[in-house]
């Protein structure tokens, strides 16, 4: 027994806990973890500095206790996807790292990339230099109007005005739809000069919003499925506390994803400034 618990290596421990309250006694129970947890407590990677436990109904629950990302599974995971995008990396390259740290910013902020797999390609091209520029978005306004159709029947639509800078060229655009995102994928397609030819056969295949978070401090989370003419099908997400411009961010990582899979020619001197980024809306 004595040998067992020499044998035992302390993980983590709350030493404010002993600092602030007197202890008058102490108990051992048990956790369930999943097999990544287990190697990430394993690798001392354990916060339990603002972690108590409270009583429910006869069992203990340990509350604000911290156990970060196993890496290692995260780079095999990485690792993997960029396989599927045709990209062959060593695990040690340190590139690799930036990528996972950079999701973890982006998951930190609302994002998720299960299920867009287009957005995390466009992410982790961009990290290893390999997404060209075509474009950039200057301004967009939506704004939606109740007015009577030619047949007299009541109907809401919404407007949207997109102004792009291609190769130099400001060009603007109005489109119609029957909501924001419809409107917004129209004034797009409309003219992306000499882009616009590659948009001609992408349709919106599915629409997904999730809101978390409560009041103020709300999240909308977008998810579209783009579709073209050759069956190929590719989903992006976007976060913004404004659907509008979460819709947006989804939108244009979808044009981005099909310029870049039909080997447009990107611009000559476009920086990379369409991605998560938040406008007028």
């Amino acid at each position: 027994m004595g040998g067992a618990e020499s044998d035992r290596k302390l993980i983590a421990s709350n030493r404010k806990a002993r600092f602030n309250y007197e202890i008058l006694d102490t108990f051992e129970a048990g956790i369930a973890l999943l097999g990544p947890e287990v190697k990430s407590l394993r690798a001392g990677n354990a916060n339990l500095g603002d972690a108590y436990a409270i009583v429910r109904r006869g069992e203990v629950f340990l509350v604000n206790a911290h156990i970060g990302p196993y890496d290692q599974a995260g780079r095999a995971n990485i690792l993997a996807k960029l396989r599927d995008f045709g990209i062959d990396m060593d695990v040690k390259d340190p590139r690799i790292g930036r990528i996972l740290d950079r999701v973890k910013e982006q998951e930190f902020k609302g994002f998720s990339y299960d299920g867009a797999d287009a957005s995390f390609e466009l992410l982790a091209r961009d990290i290893l230099g390999q997404l060209p520029h075509y474009f950039k978005v200057e301004r967009f306004n939506v704004s939606s109007e109740r007015r009577y159709d030619a047949r007299g029947n009541l109907k809401t639509v919404a407007e949207a005005i997109v102004t792009v800078n291609v190769d130099g060229e400001r060009i603007s655009s109005v489109g119609e739809g029957n909501g924001p995102v419809d409107a917004l994928n129209a004034a797009l397609r409309k003219d992306l000069g000499r882009f616009s030819d590659y948009l001609s056969d992408i349709e919106l295949a599915d629409y997904k919003v999730r809101i978390f978070g409560s009041g103020t401090d709300a999240e909308t989370r977008v998810l579209i499925e783009s579709k073209d003419a050759s069956g190929a099908r590719w989903t992006t997400v976007g976060v913004s506390p404004n659907i509008v411009d979460a819709s947006f961010q989804a939108l244009m990582d979808s044009i981005t994803f099909k310029l870049f899979h039909d080997k447009a020619k990107p611009a000559a001197s476009q920086k990379s400034e369409n991605r998560n980024q938040k406008l007028e809306a």
